[in-house]
């Protein structure tokens, strides 16, 4: 008997399907290679105080406060994407360790541990899932269509003004990380480091250098918010709308992206540009991330949406509700048919 010869279409189309199974997915990320590693994690913390001292004496020894700006900028973002690890407990291999480091690094990316934790454990195991009364189904993105329209107008002028990009991306993250923050659970430890930093930039530089300290946790956070806000919200993606029916595997995959992140930039984000890896499993550290994305088999990550062009990043910064019935993210420029429906006037 001829037995019939498999076109290479078809055998690519098998391997998809073979290597995109849920299951074996998952045995890939069991690896232990993967999982923490203290002398990665040590080399990790090394190099970032030795960062951190660099942002220092760009003020302090080269006097260029826009560098200063910059730079301590960017590595309170690395020390935060080191905090998000602890607070995962998949920093360091010892558990404990992640706990009490993490309370520490709490003192200076001024978010209390214990609160981070939780909430963040929240948009785990909910993100993408509508049906959750436990918490969002998307953190930027609070009400869908149907709910901002049958809002009372001063709400949504409220909304509209408090959801506009420009605020959005730039005053709000620092109201939420530095005021909002100060009246969180277990947040004493961190309210009184807010004032010591204050103190020490004021005693070595005067004004001049508290303002310029606020600037760095201004474009500090609104970096971390614009990242966080790429992980979760761009066309297509999963938002799961049926009781009992939410598949954090799905959420995972469909739900969170892979942003492509300039090279100068990336040893600052530590990885989690590869979020879709992160939401599959937190255990494996943000120090390796980039290798398990890279290592994985062939169209492992095919379903994954990958922002990799300045019109994505654009149409994701614009997006400002959830559509229920399109099943897509929008702004607020498309939602005028929702008005006329219920006989309402754009406002």
């Amino acid at each position: 008997m001829v037995q019939a010869k498999t076109s290479h279409a078809d055998q690519v189309t098998t391997l998809k399907n073979t290597v995109n199974d849920e299951h074996l997915i998952r045995d890939y990320l069991k690896n232990r290679e993967f999982l923490a590693n203290d002398l990665k994690a040590f080399s990790t913390v090394v190099v970032t105080i030795c960062f951190h001292v660099f942002a220092l004496w760009t003020y302090f020894g080269l006097n260029s406060p826009c560098l200063f700006v910059v730079t301590y900028a960017l590595v309170f973002i690395r020390w935060f994407m080191i905090f998000h690890d602890c607070t995962h407990l998949s920093f360091w291999e010892n558990k404990t360790w992640c706990i009490y480091f993490g309370k520490l690094l709490s003192c200076l990316v001024f978010t209390p541990y214990t609160y981070w934790r939780t909430n963040h454990i929240l948009h785990h195991e909910n993100s993408g899932d509508q049906t959750s009364t436990k918490y969002n189904f998307n953190d930027t993105i609070p009400l869908t269509v149907r709910q901002y329209v049958l809002l009372p107008s001063w709400k949504r002028y409220l909304y509209r003004f408090g959801r506009d990009p420009i605020i959005f991306f730039t005053i709000i993250p620092f109201i939420h990380f530095f005021i909002m923050n100060r009246f969180k659970k277990g947040a004493f430890i961190t309210n009184v480091s807010v004032p010591l930093h204050c103190y020490f930039f004021y005693y070595f530089g005067g004004i001049r250098l508290i303002m310029l300290f606020v600037m760095t946790m201004i474009l500090a956070s609104s970096g971390g918010f614009i990242l966080f806000h790429f992980q979760h919200t761009y066309n297509p993606t999963y938002i799961n709308h049926i009781a009992n029916k939410y598949s954090k595997f799905d959420a995972s995959l469909r739900g969170s992206s892979h942003i492509i992140i300039p090279p100068i930039l990336k040893w600052f984000t530590l990885g989690i540009e590869y979020h879709h890896i992160h939401h599959l499993t937190t255990r494996i550290p943000c120090y390796n991330l980039e290798h398990v994305h890279k290592k994985a088999p062939p169209y492992s990550w095919d379903n994954i949406f990958v922002f990799d062009s300045f019109h994505k990043i654009i149409d994701s910064l614009g997006k400002t509700l959830w559509d229920e019935e399109q099943h897509r993210f929008v702004g607020f420029s498309e939602i005028s048919q929702e008005f006329e429906k219920i006989g309402l006037i754009i406002q």
